[in-house]
């Protein structure tokens, strides 16, 4: 399986934190690992506000850090084109995704294109169902399955 990690999913690699241990095992069984550019700037930012938000201590955001960039050489980094922006801004018109996720998925469906057994790794509800919704393999989260968004309630 090649494994492609959204940022959630490349942080709770390297994060002790809830579901952490899923995504260990699941980075551990793949035989090869990539990622979208983009999780980087966005990982990177993520960790500096758990630090600034006392989530982390200096020590441990120090740490992430470290440990990110070293696994960021080992990663197969895709960089997105603009046909590539393109088909992620179609995504955002099928799926309620966030611009940054639909880069996300758009890379994992390129990837699948090249390499069929991919997979995704994320803890993101909405882009975990709409890469599903899209016939994209993701590596099984027992709290996103079967999950149904809330309905809107109407003011008056």
């Amino acid at each position: 399986m090649r494994l492609f990690l959204e940022t959630s999913g490349l942080l709770k690699v390297l994060l002790r934190e809830d579901l952490s241990d899923l995504a260990r095992e699941a980075f551990s069984q793949a035989q090869a690992h990539a990622a979208s550019a983009f999780a980087l700037p966005e990982a990177v930012g993520v960790l500096h506000a758990m630090q600034r938000d006392g989530r982390l201590t200096r020590p441990l955001y120090r740490k992430a850090l470290r440990e990110l960039y070293e696994l960021w050489e080992y990663l197969e980094v895709l960089t997105p084109t603009l046909e590539g922006h393109m088909r992620a801004a179609r995504l955002c018109e099928r799926h309620p995704l966030k611009g940054a996720d639909a880069v996300h998925l758009e890379g994992a469906l390129f990837l699948k294109g090249l390499y069929p057994d991919t997979a995704l790794l994320t803890f993101d509800r909405t882009l975990y169902r709409a890469a599903k919704k899209e016939g994209l393999t993701v590596v099984r989260v027992p709290p996103l399955e079967g999950l149904t968004p809330r309905p809107h309630k109407k003011s008056s």
